[in-house]
């Protein structure tokens, strides 16, 4: 989308932390870069100081100004007493001029919003990638932003869901799914095809941070099992984080500590995923899954929790196989996992509605391995299927056609 778009706004400002390196910070980024041509200037709020180097060149190149609302200048404003950071945003609010404001990702749980900001010509718009799972003690101040919001974004039906189900928030959304980025495009359109037992292993995949709501620890568990039953398997775990040393002693708890490798961050993605057959994401809350739409579009067929927005990138049987959460979460903590970082509810699509956190049984997992690698070529019509269906349903071109209407039609409300 190269070409000149014709925008309704001439200034848009973004609200977002980029000192970190994250779905929502990378998603930030490659809009950003591949922004069609046009008179819009962007400005960027931050919520810490720094910009993470991966970033520092495009937001040095596409962004007009950028300021912080934690500082004045190079002096930190302090937490206490409040209304300095408040007012620090309010400046940074007015001087920007902006006829659209974008928080991604971010409900204004800090009370950095006053009433009287809601009141300015700008039109505010959320753009939720997750936060709405969770509700914070303050929870008026989230209320009377989303209430003066024009247009709520949501990466999936199940985000769109959460806020009216969970939040009773009435108001209007669009529901626009997060896109492959554009260098996956740049990898082959051939099908994988599954090994045969006495080449090598079959290897699974997982990547994310190593936190408790991506359920690493079933991936692990399910690894034990498949071992059990004689199958000849490795886990391939793409991701860092503060339970990385629990994961390890479980995995030689269950005496599979050399069939399952930490890789520790990866950056080539792509060479990640071409060196699995299958990608897990067994994850206890997950608002879209950019990494199963990654994998799948490197052609790995998906063994996914049907939870939140993962059931909407895996299609059952043709890209590869949901399992609906069946265990309670006292047996999650039972294999390792625990409750820290969890929300009060998660979306469950076949049930259209929203209850505790469950998790996937690890047997199921099994069971789905079992499924997919029994016959070469459902592999085979698995792995293409997903190829296509990745660059079909989330192409990048298509989500950048989307987010310039949905910003264009807040301009014209």
């Amino acid at each position: 989308m190269s070409e000149p778009y014709p925008f309704k706004m001439k200034k848009l400002l973004h609200y977002i932390s980029l000192d970190g390196v994250g779905g929502v910070e990378i998603l930030f980024h490659e809009l950003l870069k591949h922004f069609p041509d046009s008179t819009i200037q962007h400005y960027l709020a931050l919520y810490t100081d720094s910009v993470h180097g991966l970033f520092r060149e495009t937001v040095a190149q596409r962004i007009r100004e950028k300021k912080s609302i934690k500082y004045l200048g190079k002096f930190k404003l302090p937490k206490m007493p409040h209304f300095l950071r408040s007012w620090n945003n309010q400046r940074i609010l007015n001087t920007s001029g902006a006829e659209v404001v974008l928080f991604w990702n971010s409900i204004d749980h800090d009370d950095y919003l006053r009433p009287q900001d809601y009141r300015r010509n700008s039109r505010f718009v959320f753009y939720d990638q997750g936060t709405s799972w969770y509700k914070e003690e303050n929870y008026k101040n989230s209320e009377l932003f989303l209430s003066n919001t024009a247009l709520s974004l949501c990466c999936s039906h199940a985000s769109k869901r959460i806020l009216e189900l969970y939040h009773q928030h009435n108001g209007a959304k669009t529901v626009i799914h997060n896109p492959l980025r554009p260098g996956f495009n740049n990898q082959g359109t051939d099908a994988k095809f599954i090994p045969s037992p006495s080449d090598r292993p079959i290897r699974l995949g997982i990547a994310g941070r190593f936190v408790h709501i991506k359920g690493i620890s079933i991936a692990i568990h399910a690894v034990e099992i498949l071992s059990r039953r004689g199958v000849d398997v490795e886990l391939f775990i793409a991701g860092t984080g503060r339970y990385e040393s629990s994961y390890k002693k479980l995995a030689q708890q269950l005496n599979i500590e050399k069939q399952v490798i930490f890789l520790g961050l990866v950056e080539d993605m792509a060479s990640f995923y071409s060196g699995i057959d299958i990608f897990v994401c067994p994850s206890i809350r997950e608002p879209f899954g950019i990494v199963a739409v990654e994998a799948m579009g490197t052609g790995c067929p998906l063994i996914c929790a049907r939870i939140d927005g993962l059931a909407e990138v895996v299609t059952q049987g043709k890209t590869g196989i949901g399992i609906s959460p069946s265990l309670p979460i006292t047996e999650y903590e039972k294999m390792g996992g625990g409750l820290k970082g969890l929300p009060e509810f998660v979306y469950y699509p076949d049930l259209d509605g929203i209850d505790h956190p469950k998790a996937i049984d690890p047997a199921a997992i099994a069971d789905a391995v079992a499924q997919i690698t029994a016959d070469p070529d459902v592999y085979r019509d698995m792995s293409l299927a997903g190829i296509r269906d990745a660059r079909l349903r989330f192409s990048f071109e298509h989500y950048l056609k989307q987010f310039c209407a949905a910003l264009n039609s807040v301009c014209e409300a």
